[in-house]
């Protein structure tokens, strides 16, 4: 039975969030003692009971907070018989490196994306071991990786509650956008396609909460199509929003490997995405478009309403494991390396 730290910098709106929410739960059900540290949020309360929560400012990129709550959580780490350290991106990490100096605790990062190519990544080659979510961000990170025995891949978990695509019954075509309103996940590329399209025959549903959710509101104003874009915020049914769209959309300009697209596919609903590097490596590659060309997208989009079979074809190639599995990986890494 092991007993695991896992460090984020805060529960709320995103795919890392999502996958240490669900990673928790299953390594509890899997018989684990799960400590989860992050500066809080509203995923908290979807923690499983068995769950311990820490709220800490380890989303702060400050020298001194870093030190202090190294410190602090060092001396909880020893007195609750942590075996392994998990961190899940780069502040994080380096919070869980000065700990497993303090404490000689084995050091996991896992790397949800492929971060800049910078000094932020040596707590991931000082690790005892990395997981990476696809092998796009393994080869990429390949330089600030410890040795290749101990690193792995481990994808993201396909949806256990997937609800089978039926489309919607509306009068118009309803689009959507599923996540985190960032620019990296290219919501305004959709915004800006849109603008040029105007007409009738379509309205987007904009699922997820951000950053960027003022700058697109005003954006859809500013080209006529306030009228036609909804932003609902994040919700907890985004299944039910992938079943009864009509056309996924998935605009990122860079992934490590997302969940929203794992959902949406495992949905088989129709979906135009971006061609970068995670999305081929679990697809066949069909119709996928230039990331951040707005003028590509909207090519696309407008051919869709005119013929929506031209939006079909985008499938699934690899065979993704269930929450269950992904969490039964990460423990069998964890007691690799404590062997």
């Amino acid at each position: 039975m092991s007993r695991v730290m896992l460090i984020l910098p805060e529960l709320s709106e995103g795919g890392v969030e999502r996958h240490v929410v669900s990673l928790s739960r299953e390594l509890c059900a899997l018989g684990c003692w799960v400590t989860v540290v992050s500066a809080g949020g509203q995923l908290v309360s979807e923690l499983a009971g068995g769950v311990k929560h820490i709220e800490m400012p380890v989303h702060r990129k400050n020298l001194r907070t870093i030190i202090s709550c190294a410190r602090k959580l060092a001396d909880v780490a020893v007195g609750g018989g942590i075996q392994i350290i998990h961190a899940h991106s780069r502040v994080p990490a380096w919070i869980a490196l000065l700990m497993k100096k303090l404490t000689g605790i084995k050091l996991v990062c896992t790397a949800h994306a492929r971060y800049s190519l910078n000094y932020a990544l040596l707590p991931f080659r000082a690790s005892d071991g990395v997981i990476c979510v696809s092998r796009s961000v393994r080869d990429y990170l390949s330089n600030w990786l410890p040795m290749r025995s101990s690193v792995d891949v481990i994808y993201n978990p396909k949806p256990d509650n997937a609800e089978t695509w039926t489309g919607s019954s509306y009068p118009v075509k309803r689009l959507l956008y599923l996540g985190r309103l960032t620019k990296i996940k290219g919501p305004m590329v959709l915004i800006d396609a849109l603008g040029t399209i105007g007409g009738t025959g379509w309205v987007l549903d904009v699922v997820g909460d951000g950053p960027m959710l003022n700058d697109l509101m005003r954006r859809a104003g500013d080209l006529g199509i306030a009228d036609k874009v909804f932003f609902h915020g994040r919700r907890d049914d985004a299944e039910k929003w992938i079943s009864r769209c009509d056309l996924f959309l998935f605009p990122s300009l860079d992934e490590g490997m997302s969940l929203s697209l794992i959902e949406g596919l495992s949905a088989g609903a129709p979906l135009l995405a971006s061609d970068i590097p995670s999305v081929r490596e679990i697809t066949n590659g069909f119709g996928l478009i230039k990331p951040g060309d707005s003028a590509a997208w909207a090519a696309r989009i407008e051919d869709y309403l005119w013929r929506p079979a031209s939006a079909d074809g985008l499938e699934m190639t690899v065979k993704l494991p269930s929450q269950r599995e992904m969490a039964q990986a990460v423990l069998n890494f964890y007691e690799g390396l404590l062997s």
